[in-house]
């Protein structure tokens, strides 16, 4: 099933554009997407409600995620039906939403929305590794700081990168996403995008990447935070069919 692709602008000219780029990005990965509803939303504008600090440019949900509660009316009418105040049907089984400030630079559209469709394959087909890593990005900040985990160090969220990076160079080429880097590092968002971009600059998209080992590797590692990671499992995640096979004690286990 085709992802559908929505650019919300006032231009014609901008819109064409915006959807070129989408469809060179879907077709890049070939036969790798699931056979699901995805909803690739490219904005005009960015909706801070949905903004995980100054850095975050898009992200990728389930489309039933209450991430999306706070999305504004003209999302949330794509991503479901509603009979006048009541809802219908949800329509897609997951969402994509990319800033509008993303998508005034070319790479920025191209990387990020490479990267989420990346963890849309992630949570289709390998859903216990995608939960897992996202238990551990919901750790509390000062957890994280503790632990000294970086985005590179979150296994889901490292292979993303790696993706993006791999399907920007067939995209833009990998001159202009050089440049690119090159940019975000000099101007980041903060600090620690300054850190993942330097990161980002030294991945080679060739070298394979094993998200199932390195998601244990990661554990093992962090394991004396078990009593946290548990409080997550019946907080957080509790009664999200997402997290239901993260089984903690096997994945902590040497």
């Amino acid at each position: 099933m085709r992802p559908k692709v929505i650019v919300k602008s006032k231009s014609d000219a901008v819109k064409s554009r915006r959807e070129a780029i989408a469809e060179r990005v879907i077709a890049a990965f070939g036969q790798q997407l699931p056979d699901l509803r995805l909803l690739c939303f490219f904005d005009d504008v960015d909706v801070e409600a949905l903004k995980n600090g100054n850095a975050t440019r898009g992200l990728y949900a389930p489309a039933q995620s209450d991430i999306w509660h706070p999305a504004p009316d003209y999302l949330q009418g794509e991503i479901k039906h509603f009979a006048g105040a009541e809802l219908e049907e949800v329509v897609f089984d997951g969402v994509i939403y990319v800033h509008g400030s993303t998508c005034e630079d070319e790479v920025a559209q191209t990387m990020t929305f490479a990267h989420e469709l990346q963890h849309f394959i992630q949570h289709s087909n390998q859903l216990m590794l995608w939960a897992a890593g996202t238990l551990v990005t919901n750790l509390h900040k000062h957890t994280i700081a503790e632990l000294g985990l970086r985005w590179r160090d979150v296994p889901h969220e490292c292979e993303a990168r790696i993706v993006a990076k791999r399907i920007a160079v067939a995209v833009v080429g990998a001159e202009r996403l050089q440049d690119y880097i090159r940019r975000r590092i000099a101007e980041p968002a903060d600090e620690s995008d300054r850190i993942d971009w330097e990161f980002i600059d030294t991945i080679d998209p060739a070298v394979p990447y094993n998200l199932e080992e390195e998601t244990y590797r990661l554990f093992r590692r962090i394991k004396r935070k078990m009593a946290e990671l548990d409080f997550l499992m019946r907080t957080y995640c509790n009664g999200n069919p997402d997290f239901k096979d993260v089984d903690l004690n096997r994945l902590c286990e040497e």
